[in-house]
């Protein structure tokens, strides 16, 4: 277990580097405006589809014999509390998708930035074939973390306790990964080769990645804490990966 803690520490690390270095913050400007918008948007399809499952079925309910009226409130407060924790886990879950599709390449500049002050290093160039790929792999990992949150969403309905962990374990290890590829880009690593030293190290990435996820089901914090997870990221995989 020390490498589950020591990869929960690198979350930490990350956001005293990033809200150390006022430099940094200019890289984050545009994409968090961006998420922000995002996520106001999810939240309100969420909700709308929430308001018209619960005004459908109480509308059913009230049709239940006078007896039986008590299971329209627990229909009711039960259809609304699953909504919001479906909003947060869609939130949380959809994190890796839009960081690839929307914040990567500027967090790609933050990451160079962060290490050539703490490393020293110098990115590797690459070519556009070779951004190209990398650009496709990272896409097809997020559609199948997508999958992979899709088939979980149920089993957290019907399996609650169950489902929460399974899904902090199995989503975290993919933020995990998410968080060092803009690292690993930077290094001229190719994303299969960052996914086999992930595999080599499972449980400190699972560390890294659980504690993120779970800090990411807070509200709001997900928006401040995206940049940080890119620099705790870049440092687990330049200090225990690389």
């Amino acid at each position: 277990m020390n490498d589950f803690f020591t990869g929960a520490k690198y979350v930490f690390r990350g956001c005293r580097s990033f809200y150390g270095d006022p430099a940094a913050w200019k890289y984050c400007i545009f994409p968090v405006c961006l998420m922000t918008a995002l996520y106001i948007l999810l939240y309100i399809g969420v909700f709308i589809a929430t308001g018209s499952l619960v005004e459908h079925l109480t509308g059913a309910a009230a049709r239940l014999p006078e007896y039986l009226a008590w299971l329209e409130v627990c229909i009711r407060w039960g259809i609304w509390i699953g909504g919001t924790a479906a909003f947060f886990i869609l939130l949380a879950g959809s994190v890796t998708m839009m960081y690839e599709l929307i914040a990567g390449f500027f967090f790609d500049a933050l990451a160079d930035h962060y290490e050539k002050k703490t490393f020293g290093t110098t990115a590797v160039p690459f070519s556009w074939k070779g951004t190209l790929l990398f650009t496709a792999a990272a896409i097809r990992f997020a559609l199948g973390t997508l999958v992979i949150l899709m088939v979980l969403f149920p089993v957290n309905l019907f399996l609650p306790f169950i489902g929460q962990i399974l899904t902090a374990f199995i989503m975290g290890y993919c933020l995990g990964i998410s968080s060092m590829m803009s690292s690993a880009g930077r290094n001229g690593i190719p994303l299969a080769e960052l996914r086999e030293a992930a595999r080599r190290r499972r449980l400190l990435v699972t560390g890294f990645g659980v504690t993120a996820y779970l800090l990411l089901l807070i509200p709001f914090v997900t928006l401040f804490l995206l940049p940080a997870l890119v620099l705790g990221g870049a440092e687990l995989r330049c200090r225990e990966l690389s």
